[in-house]
């Protein structure tokens, strides 16, 4: 199968960071050979993953430093490089990336499932996928809202990038300026960007395309990776901060208004608008298989990179240190039978 131009454009990007942080990486990060000392956790301020940026002072007897990215492929680039040990990030980015190099850590939880939106610009006229045509549609090339915009638009008869205008910007955080200013109709995002949106008053939920958002591709998001080196040399650690992990995600879960109170601490916002936008949302620390198994298939479908990397990317899911962590089996946490 030949590669599509964005497929290189893809490689070329991860192959080009990947190589720019491992130069500049010390080698016993690289190596992660070390069994004691600090660990970073890799995050990038979304809400979902709220649990995950506070486990690090509720690990016990390890000390946890979170560093934050702007993107998931900053995250797989660092854990790559071995200048981080974990991170939260999309399984779509590390089957991409498996299509032409090794991705070197496993998935021991579950992160987020069920969280791109889809928002249209006030006053845009756009009420169901046919809207879309001639328009200008922004999300962050290579994330999960992105493959779910692509998918959503070719399971009804709409190419991306030739029947719109597909702009792809670095953050949220921009996406929601430029639907505010007008310089897109619509966007996919994630929360609490599209409570933002919709509470500003310029972007507004559209029913129709969103409860299609998924049709043809995955709803599973991401999921937490520890090195494979980590794993090996410090196993006990690796369980500490799943279990901590787990524990702020079953805490969540039953006070949502703690975890507004808590997000704000890590990203600037209001804990009303917060706690607003956790109505859409719930911990997830399950990795339903199933629906890993349909993101590379669906990337590989699309022409987004050259070759289906199922296999590859199913054989990272590690179930041990969550199903410790939570008392449950590999196959109630989502591992196929």
């Amino acid at each position: 199968m030949n590669r599509s131009p964005r497929a290189l454009r893809l490689g070329m990007a991860l192959v080009a960071a990947a190589s720019l942080l491992l130069s500049t990486a010390c080698s016993g990060e690289a190596e992660g050979s070390s069994s004691t000392g600090d660990v970073q956790v890799g995050w990038v301020p979304a809400l979902v993953w709220g649990a995950w940026a506070t486990t690090p002072p509720k690990v016990d007897g390890v000390k946890v430093e979170l560093v934050p990215f702007k993107s998931s492929n900053e995250i797989l680039v660092a854990l790559s490089s071995g200048s981080i040990q974990m991170g939260a990030l999309g399984f779509n980015n590390v089957a991409a990336s498996l299509a032409s190099s090794d991705f070197p850590a496993q998935f021991v939880a579950g992160a987020s499932t069920n969280s791109s939106i889809f928002l249209a610009r006030k006053g845009s006229g756009i009420d169901g996928w046919g809207d879309l045509k001639g328009r200008k549609i922004g999300a962050v090339r290579g994330s999960s809202q992105y493959v779910h915009l692509l998918t959503g638009m070719s399971q009804h008869g709409l190419d991306l990038n030739k029947d719109a205008e597909f702009v792809s910007l670095q953050t949220p955080t921009d996406l929601n300026l430029a639907l505010q200013r007008g310089d897109i109709d619509a966007l996919v995002t994630f929360e609490p960007n599209a409570v933002i949106a919709v509470m500003g008053g310029y972007g507004v939920p559209v029913p129709s395309i969103q409860d299609q958002l998924y049709d043809g591709s995955f709803a599973i998001s991401s999921g937490i990776a520890a090195r494979r080196d980590f794993i090996q040399n410090r196993s006990q650690d690796v369980q500490k901060i799943v279990d901590a992990y787990y524990a702020e995600c079953e805490r969540y879960a039953k006070d949502k208004d703690a975890w507004a109170e808590e997000f704000v601490k890590f990203s600037p916002g209001d804990p009303k608008v917060i706690r607003k936008a956790l109505d859409n949302i719930d911990p997830y620390f399950e990795m339903d298989e199933q629906q890993v198994r349909k993101v590379a298939g669906t990337l590989a479908r699309l022409g987004e990179i050259p070759k289906d990397t199922t296999d590859a990317l199913v054989e990272r899911l590690n179930y041990d240190f969550i199903a410790k962590a939570s008392g449950k089996t590999a196959q109630q946490l989502g591992k196929a039978e």
